[in-house]
Formats: structure tokens, C-alpha cells, sequence
């Protein structure tokens, strides 16, 4: 805590030379090497180049504690009306080389900045740092390489570290934090393969489903459908030109034709004779039939003239 405090009272001496509104939200200090420092200030806005006012406002903060920062990206975003991001140049030399800008042997430092918002606009007066004039974030991150002493005034500046004989090699994780990495990786992989073999099983139900209708279209395209011509004969059953011997002028010969609509087959009964041919077609040997249907023949007594009939059922 007391370092921190210190570091708080540090940036506040820095702040003030820069003559513009400022509140610090934030200084951390961790393991003797990390500082993140987060203050909200001022920016004077009188139009939308925010990439000047933000470069404006670097260069004023790199000549108060004589640093020199470099662009490094830019961008904006859903809650924020333009952001810049810095990175620490860590040479004396004001000529900037970007092979060694990101040197890994050397400490870094990033500077971030936020312009939120135009203060004079009214729907963000429920903002109480823009209703202050403190339109700003800015982020700060010193990360060195080695341990500092945090009692010592600006401890927290890395352009100043002189750059390590060899790269650093990263720490050694604990057993403790390589047991947690391992349980996470291994849950993520349960969850993975249990999403797999769920799709997996998905997909194959709907492969036999559709394996299943092409199956039985298949099926279906195979059978070949034939029309079978039905042969009614229409001709008389009796050759013109014979006469037919009468047993008695009171007799006559009833020839008769069933169609079998199941089997699609005509049958050919045995005549009978009948002196009331009316009456006995009309009741009890009348069925339906086909339009074409089975011809029911009477045989006149007198002459051998066949006279054909077709009869509608009730």
C-alpha cells in the first residue's frame, strides 16, 4: 500500500504540470515490476480530429516527463469516441528504429487513451467525470523486467533501465496453477467431445432416415406398372347364318356373359332357356358391370336375330 501511495503522489506531481483537469481512479503496484496507473483528464475539443488531440496531449505529457511514445494503433469503438494506443521508446535517441522497438530484453511501458465523450452534449450529463470536463481514460502500464525499489521517487519510468544481457526466459508455473490449466483443458475437451458425439449421433439418425427414403423411392422406381388389355368380345355368340333348333315356339335361349371384376376375366354361362325372360333378367340376375360390360343376350323364338341388352342396376 505504501507503495502504491507512493506512486499515486508521483503521478499526481506529473499531472499538475500538465495544467489540465485530472482525477486519479487508480495505481497498482505488482510483484516490484508492474505499475498500472488510471486517471481521468481533460481534452479541449472544438472539433472530430480526436487523433490530434490525442497526439497533442501525448507529446505535452512526453515533454513534462521528458519520455518519448511512439503510435502504435488506433481505433474506435461502441463506448468510446476514439482510442490511441502508445507504446515507450527506451532509447536516448529521438530517431525511432521498429526493430527495436519491441526489443525483449528491454522494460516497456504502454500509454492508452480514451476519448468517451463531447462534454457538452446532454445525454451524457449522468456521466459525473464528463460532467466534470474529464473526458479522457488514460491507461498506463510500466512492465519491467527486474524488481525495482518502490520507495524511490519515479521508480515506476522504464526508459531510464538499461536492457538485459539475454532475453528472459518465462517463470516457471507452480504445480498448483499447471493442475488448474490441466483441469480446464480437460473439462473444455469433455465438453468438446460430448458436443461431437452428440452431433455425430444427430447426423447419423438423419443419414438413416434419408438413407431410408432413398431406399424406398428407389423401391418404387423399380416396379414397372403394365396396363393389361382386357378383350371383351363383342361378336355374337352365335355364328350368324345357323339357325337355332327350337324346342317349342314358347321357349327362348338367354345367353349370358359375367365380367369378373377381380380376376378381369369374362365367364361364358350355360344357356338356359325361360318363357319370362323380363322378369327373370330384371331382379335376380342383374349385377353391376363395367361400361363394357358382359353382354346379356336374348335369342328371339321365331328367327335366329340375337338382340343385344344392357341393363343398369337399381
Amino acid at each position: 500500500m505504501m507503495a502504491e501511495e507512493k506512486a499515486k503522489v508521483d503521478f499526481n506531481t506529473v499531472l499538475l504540470f500538465l495544467k489540465r483537469k485530472f482525477s486519479i481512479t487508480d495505481v497498482k503496484w505488482s510483484e516490484n515490476k508492474y505499475l498500472e496507473v488510471k486517471y481521468r483528464t481533460q481534452i479541449f475539443i472544438k472539433d472530430e480530429n480526436y487523433n490530434k488531440y490525442c497526439d497533442e496531449y501525448v507529446e505535452q505529457f512526453s515533454n513534462v516527463t521528458n519520455t518519448i511514445w511512439v503510435h502504435k494503433s488506433s481505433n474506435t469503438g461502441r463506448h468510446v469516441k476514439f482510442r490511441k494506443q502508445y507504446q515507450c521508446w527506451p532509447y536516448q535517441t529521438k530517431e525511432v528504429d521498429k526493430k527495436l522497438l519491441f526489443d525483449p530484453r528491454r522494460c516497456r511501458a504502454t500509454l492508452d487513451v480514451k476519448v468517451l465523450g463531447n462534454v457538452t452534449a446532454e445525454k451524457n450529463n449522468s456521466n459525473r467525470y464528463l460532467r466534470l470536463g474529464l473526458n479522457v481514460l488514460v491507461k498506463l502500464n510500466f512492465q519491467h523486467l527486474h524488481e525495482v525499489d518502490t520507495s524511490k521517487n519515479f521508480t515506476f519510468y522504464t526508459h531510464s533501465c538499461n536492457p538485459l544481457d539475454e532475453v528472459p526466459k518465462p517463470p516457471a508455473i507452480s504445480p498448483e496453477k499447471m493442475l488448474r490449466l490441466v483441469s480446464k483443458v480437460v473439462e473444455k475437451a469433455s465438453l468438446k467431445a460430448e458436443y461431437i458425439d452428440k452431433d455425430e449421433k444427430q447426423s447419423s439418425a438423419m443419414q438413416r432416415v434419408a438413407d431410408e427414403n432413398q431406399k424406398t423411392q428407389d423401391y418404387i422406381n423399380s416396379c414397372q406398372y403394365s396396363r393389361q388389355k382386357i378383350e371383351v368380345n363383342y361378336g355374337f355368340p352365335v355364328t350368324q347364318g345357323n339357325h337355332i333348333t327350337k324346342a317349342n315356339d314358347n321357349l327362348m335361349y338367354i345367353h349370358q356373359m359375367v365380367f369378373d371384376s377381380t380376376t378381369q376375366t369374362l365367364t361364358e354361362l350355360t344357356p338356359v332357356m325361360s318363357s319370362e325372360v323380363d322378369q327373370s333378367l330384371s331382379q335376380s340376375q342383374l349385377v353391376q358391370i363395367p361400361v363394357h360390360s358382359a353382354q346379356i343376350m336374348n335369342i328371339q323364338p321365331n328367327n335366329s336375330q340375337i338382340i343385344q341388352q344392357y341393363y343398369v342396376p337399381m
